[in-house]
């Protein structure tokens, strides 16, 4: 990984744990739900797709830089 992507990938990870530790609070303190349900839920079909969906929300800030880059560059 290009040092350049660094700062965009611990973006990407820092606010999916940020957004899981969120989702996983209200999925315990409101909803009441255990953590050992909410994991099982990921291996539902709709589980695949939030999984799927939270990979891109993580990896999202650097295609987002690289784009940056690009057009300053030009």
């Amino acid at each position: 990984m290009s040092p350049d992507l660094l700062s965009p990938a611990a973006m990407g990870i820092g606010a999916l744990l940020l957004q899981q530790l969120a989702d996983f609070a209200v999925g315990i303190g409101l909803r009441g739900i255990a953590a050992a349900e909410q994991f099982a839920y990921l291996w539902t079909p709709a589980g695949r797709i939030y999984v799927a969906a939270l990979v891109a929300f993580a990896a999202m800030p650097a295609p987002v830089h690289c784009d940056r880059t690009m057009r300053d560059r030009e």
